[in-house]
């Protein structure tokens, strides 16, 4: 523990210089983050800081972690991304945006539980210009279009959110959500919106280029967790270094709404997606995914308790076809504690040949704190077989709007496919972070 101390201090990486540099930087501005206000043209500048401690229990069952067997094992992480955002007001009432972050970010101590190996980077996390009609017409906004590193979201993650892959120095607060190039048309026209779009990652996620269409239908009436009400959206990977992806179509439909709305229960919801991947190419493919998933929210009661049950689905391949049935995860991202990921099985059996029961009862004690319980039971799609159980015990704290903190427990048992992969011990991991927004 003593060394691992004096690396932090003593062994100074460049990102850690910079970072350092940045904070100081932000501190002097963070009471006027407007550096620029005139003539129609705006300019500003938003800092945000992120770090976890993680500590591994028995990781991997008792295997020990990727390349070294070590069963107990710890690391930090942590992130600073300053950026630049700004606007300028054309006379037709329009306007042109650009916004440009810089992340540096860095892992210190025994590495996470698939590398030993601690990195660093800096890196160009969003660089990208648009424009969008403001006033223009009608409906405002009504169009927007814009191109460079950005992020992409359809739905709520679970088919497209980020390139994967693209943090080898922060495996787990993962802070660039960009795709590596990006072209976006958003049409909106409630009860209607449309995104066209073009997305590119780079060489961690296998340089690979896709091209579709995501539509989505609004209902007021049956409005639930502020997503659309039904959904379609179509993707054609039309190059990629990855096998079975050139060529790959890519099918999602989605459905979030409460189903009592007429009777005024509207605390009641379901939500679902369905996720289709098919090639016909050299390497034929035909896998799916989809969870469906109902939750009631105690708005009245003390605490205001939210309790949902949820099923995910992610195929496995059947050894005795000649197409592969593996569902293979595109471009999904996370949007809170139990989506899509568990914090142990989910590292290890994640979005591949598994199905997964989730039991989830989140609290508020407070308009600033939430804490929650999670079960998970999961087992394989081919084979049938149990994987294992797993509980998360979270916290989260906003102390204001500039500091925010929390943690997570994990526990997990094995069951037979994890006791024939890895090993039989419980697994357990702690998370605790911070993040920091000016």
């Amino acid at each position: 523990m003593k060394n691992y101390f004096r690396s932090i201090f003593i062994k100074k990486s460049f990102t850690g210089i910079i970072c350092l540099i940045l904070l100081y930087l932000t501190v002097g501005v963070a009471d006027a983050t407007s550096i620029l206000n005139k003539y129609g043209f705006t300019l500003d500048f938003d800092f945000e800081a992120g770090a976890i401690y993680t500590k591994s229990t028995d990781t991997y069952f008792g295997a020990g972690q990727n390349g070294t067997g070590e069963k107990d094992i710890y690391w930090t992480e942590y992130y600073m991304k300053p950026s630049l955002n700004s606007t300028y007001i054309l006379d037709n009432k329009s306007s042109l945006y650009a916004k440009f972050a810089a992340v540096g970010e860095a892992t210190r101590g025994d590495g996470n539980i698939n590398s030993s190996d601690n990195g660093d980077d800096i890196a160009i996390d969003k660089a990208y210009v648009g424009w969008k009609s403001d006033k223009m017409f009608a409906q405002e906004n009504m169009l927007d279009f814009s191109v460079g590193r950005q992020e992409f979201l359809v739905g709520r993650g679970f088919v497209m959110k980020r390139q994967g892959g693209d943090d080898p120095s922060s495996y787990w607060l993962a802070p660039n959500v960009h795709f590596d190039n990006t072209a976006i048309a958003k049409i909106n026209w409630q009860p209607l919106r449309a995104d066209f779009a073009w997305v590119r990652t780079n060489d961690n996620s296998y340089d690979t280029q896709s091209y579709g269409v995501n539509i989505e239908y609004f209902n007021e009436m049956f409005k639930a967790i502020d997503q659309a009400t039904l959904a379609v959206a179509y993707f054609n990977t039309a190059e990629s270094d990855k096998s079975g992806w050139d060529g790959l179509d890519v099918y999602n439909v989605r459905a979030n709404f409460a189903p009592l709305a007429t009777m005024n229960i509207k605390d009641l919801y379901i939500s679902a997606e369905y996720v289709k991947q098919r090639n016909n190419g050299i390497h034929n493919v035909d896998a799916n995914a989809y969870f469906g998933e109902i939750g009631y929210n105690f708005l009245t009661v003390f605490w205001t308790p939210k309790i949902f049950y949820r099923y995910e689905h992610f195929s496995g391949d059947d050894p005795l076809t000649n197409t592969d049935e593996s569902y293979q995860y595109y471009f999904e991202g996370g949007t809170g504690w139990g989506t899509w990921y568990t914090e142990i099985l989910g590292d290890y059996y994640g979005f591949n040949n598994n199905n997964q029961n989730q039991i989830q009862l989140e609290v508020h004690p407070t308009d600033s704190i939430s804490a929650g319980l999670i079960y998970y039971s999961m087992e394989s799609d081919e084979g049938n077989n149990k994987i294992g159980d797993e509980i998360n015990f979270y916290v989260d704290y906003v102390i204001n709007k500039w500091v925010s903190v929390g943690g997570c427990y994990a526990w997990a048992s094995p069951d037979t496919v994890v006791e024939s992969d890895f090993g039989t011990d419980n697994a357990q991991k702690i998370e605790l972070y911070t993040y920091l927004y000016f």
